[in-house]
């Protein structure tokens, strides 16, 4: 009787263990499962810091912005998703000792307001853009849509349209607008993982500054239908690429690290809560225009980044 008792607790024991090491070792497929029709409206909130010297004197800037978007499944193709995004409402604040300018979309468009036309015109913009099951947004169209509304709201002048779209190009273009989606969309490692296993992603940000961003990320847990997903980028301006604002020629040298939790619909794959935290600095050297000779600022860049389901 005591031996069959004996027996007894070894085999639970057993068994508990094998259930366990089977439960650990579990592969999850993280992919998007997505049907034509799908839709999902989402908030999401940036804040910047900027700590920058210009000419050896402070101007240290505070940006944020609340956008609404909504994002939908048009059709299903050759395992492609042919999907919508529109920007539904707009908040923005920009804070610095030399100037302060704000927009709402809710409120009533303000001719005195700068930011107005700009804004104005992204609120209710469509793009229409492919991605893969695993995040990688193969095209994006939609800016040269975005350009006529300009050149419209413009009174039909061109030239007018052209510089109000030159300073939302470096965010709102099509190859801006791609870096936009991929940095929360391609995620996904190629093969099936286990909770706990360790995966790199690499993106390319083509918006203000032209950087690479190499995530490792971690399968941290799966619960209540979501795959928790932490991570960390490293994010590397490219040198060698430089931008033009305004008539000048901007060298960009920035480097920094973002942390970031995401919730993940293990049902759809979608991001349904995640938040991010941002630190870059370096430096940005002007060269150009009426500048007698080039010129050198030290910048210092730290922010969050949220988004949710509503």
């Amino acid at each position: 009787m005591i031996e069959m008792k004996q027996f007894a607790k070894v085999f639970m024991t057993l068994a508990v263990t094998m259930a366990v090491g089977a439960l650990s070792a579990q592969k999850y497929d993280l992919k998007y499962t997505l049907k034509q029709g799908d839709k999902w409206v989402s908030k999401q909130v940036v804040e910047q810091n900027i700590n920058q010297q210009v000419m050896g004197m402070a101007n240290d800037m505070k940006v944020s912005m609340d956008a609404t978007t909504s994002m939908v499944v048009e059709s299903v193709a050759d395992g492609n998703y042919h999907m919508t995004m529109t920007y539904d409402a707009m908040v923005m604040k920009i804070e610095s000792p030399f100037m302060n300018m704000s927009y709402d979309s809710s409120q009533p468009a303000d001719a005195q307001n700068p930011m107005a036309a700009a804004m104005g015109a992204v609120v209710g913009q469509t793009y229409r853009f492919v991605m893969t099951n695993k995040g990688k947004v193969l095209s994006v169209t939609g800016f040269d849509d975005l350009m006529s509304k300009l050149v419209t709201a413009a009174g039909g002048n061109e030239s007018a349209a052209k510089q109000v779209a030159e300073g939302l190009k470096q965010q709102f273009s099509d190859e801006a607008i791609k870096s936009s989606i991929e940095m929360s969309s391609a995620m996904f490692p190629a093969q099936e993982v286990a909770i706990g296993e360790t995966w790199t992603v690499e993106t390319g940000i083509a918006m203000t500054v032209s950087m690479t961003n190499v995530s490792t990320m971690t399968l941290k847990e799966v619960k209540d239908g979501k795959w928790i997903v932490e991570g960390v980028s490293k994010l590397t301006s490219s040198k060698d690429k430089p931008i033009e604002v305004s008539g000048m020629t901007q060298h960009v040298d920035m480097n920094g690290t973002t942390t970031f939790y995401s919730e993940i619909s293990a049902t759809t794959g979608w991001v349904v809560a995640s938040k991010a935290d941002m630190s870059i600095d370096g430096t940005v050297t002007m060269e150009g225009g009426q500048l007698p000779a080039a010129m050198e600022i030290p910048m210092k860049i730290k922010g969050t980044v949220s988004s949710s389901v509503l």
